[in-house]
């Protein structure tokens, strides 16, 4: 949820909360300034973005953009369990290169990284692929994961020109209903994920 820059529908996160689902904050406000922001000023607006979903005991961060630095990703850990904000793989978007090269949780120097394995929705539809396509290589990447002990985690938009539209609302949940008929994936929450498979640390 972007706390400090969207209107909050508090209905909708208590019903979220009940239903056993879990929430993450998505940076400030979708500026894209937090991570190169002054240690005081991102400091400041990390724990304003928290205060504002405190309510809901926000567990995980996830950078607009997936822009991070690694002064951003230390100062997450006085604040929560883990981020996910660092790609598998870099692909265009935010920049070349910048992906992890890994399915799996790891933790980057104080904070446990829960990777986004799967392709973007965004990226593939700034790419133009269509709602079916992308469905059948989010099927494909999935089983790749599963192949490599990995978690599959998704980051989709609720933006009409992206996931929150008929065509892609289908696709995805054709993914959802893909996922929770095969015998080869379990349900999980970021935070139980984090503490049954993060890896050794590093630095």
């Amino acid at each position: 949820i972007v706390p400090c820059g969207w209107t909050l529908d508090h209905g909708l996160l208590r019903e979220v909360i009940a239903r056993g689902h879990t929430i993450g904050v998505h940076g400030f406000d979708h500026s894209n300034k937090t991570p190169h922001a002054s240690a005081v000023d991102r400091r400041d607006r990390l724990r304003r973005g928290f205060d504002a979903l405190a309510a809901y005991a926000p567990r995980g961060y996830r950078a607009p953009s997936l822009i991070r630095t690694a002064a951003l990703l230390e100062d997450l850990a006085e604040l929560y369990d883990y981020d996910s904000s660092i790609p598998t793989s870099g692909g265009p978007f935010p920049a070349f290169n910048n992906g992890c090269a890994s399915v799996r949780p790891f933790v980057i120097g104080r904070t446990p990284e829960l990777p986004v394995t799967m392709r973007r929705d965004g990226s593939l539809l700034f790419m133009g692929y269509r709602p079916d396509e992308i469905g059948d290589m989010w099927r494909h990447y999935a089983a790749a994961v599963h192949l490599a002990l990995g978690v599959v985690m998704l980051l989709t938009h609720c933006e009409r020109r992206f996931t929150g539209n008929e065509a892609m609302l289908e696709t995805y949940r054709g993914l959802l209903e893909h996922l929770a008929r095969a015998d080869a994936f379990e349900w999980s929450t970021p935070e139980a994920v984090i503490a049954t498979r993060v890896a050794t640390p590093v630095v």
